[in-house]
């Protein structure tokens, strides 16, 4: 199965990018193409890059699976706008990491609010990351829901330093009186 992951750079700081970069460290056993809308130094170049690349890629790369990493605001719009670009013959999931959805839902406009269900409405598959958000999206949508909290990567050794706490008020005091 090939899949096109699409949302923001692993470079990038944040939740969805933690996420898309442990896929890319773990996640071997189906082919990952990744399709970067945001970035931190070309914000919004990575996003109209991707309006004119991302039928291309499912072309090339014989996509069978769109994976759509979905916040609330900008993301949205933009993950909206390219899952119009996604050919019928290629199945696409919204993967809500959202944690303001429900304000940003209901703060939209009417007319919004109907456009983002219909965006919902038309994907193949949710996924969300609790029992509490699916209860919010299924209220949205009737497209199948499924919950996967996000992995955490667990180090092999704890590395926590017990005199941490000392040293830092040691180092501290030395500032202090090299000051004086």
């Amino acid at each position: 199965m090939n899949i096109l992951m699409v949302g923001p750079s692993f470079k990038a700081k944040g939740g969805i990018a933690t996420v898309i970069a442990n896929f890319r460290k773990y996640y071997r056993s189906n082919k990952i193409v990744y399709l970067e809308t945001w970035q931190e130094k070309h914000r919004y170049f990575a996003g109209i890059r991707a309006l004119f690349v991302i039928r291309k890629k499912i072309r090339q790369e014989k996509i069978d699976i769109v994976h759509f990493h979905v916040a609330q605001k900008g993301s949205f719009y933009r993950k909206a706008l390219l899952s119009y670009l996604v050919p019928r013959y290629t199945h696409y999931i919204f993967h809500m990491h959202a944690s303001q959805f429900d304000l940003f839902y209901e703060k939209s406009p009417r007319f919004l609010k109907k456009r983002i269900r219909d965006v919902l409405n038309r994907a193949d598959h949710i996924v969300v990351l609790s029992e509490s958000w699916a209860s919010f999206y299924r209220g949205l949508t009737k497209t199948p829901i499924s919950v996967i909290p996000n992995a955490v990567e667990v180090p092999k050794e704890a590395n926590y330093d017990s005199d941490a706490k000392k040293n830092y008020y040691a180092r501290a005091s030395r500032r202090a009186k090299r000051k004086l």
